[in-house]
């Protein structure tokens, strides 16, 4: 065989082979905060908590913290996950770290009650 027929051959052969699916990247669940994790998100969220500051609070919550904040419900309405707690709020982007940080106290609340 002549060289250039090898290469026409091998690239045939390669293209009548089917093709195997990329493999989708498997998302892990962030593992859920601990108490010591939760009381510091929360010190953050309580000092920054005000109009003015929610685009800083947010971008350092995203940094520091993996706050996952979207619209969902063709945006009606506004979730935020970070440390293994979701909250969902009409309220925006302010009311969704809000009703997250009310879900984070109340499994502080749940906890020191055992």
């Amino acid at each position: 065989m002549i060289p250039d027929e090898q290469t026409e051959t091998a690239n045939a052969d390669a293209d009548a082979a089917p093709q195997a699916a990329p493999a989708k990247p498997t998302r892990r669940k962030a593992a859920p905060y601990t108490h010591d994790q939760l009381r510091e998100v929360l010190a953050v969220i309580d000092a920054q908590m005000h109009g003015h500051l929610l685009p800083n609070l947010i971008h350092d919550l995203k940094a520091d913290h993996r706050l996952n904040i979207r619209e969902i419900n063709g945006g009606a309405h506004t979730a935020a996950t970070m440390g293994g707690i979701t909250a969902v709020s009409t309220a925006g982007n302010y009311g969704a770290i809000h009703a997250w940080a009310a879900a984070a106290r109340r499994r502080l609340l749940e906890v020191d009650a055992e």
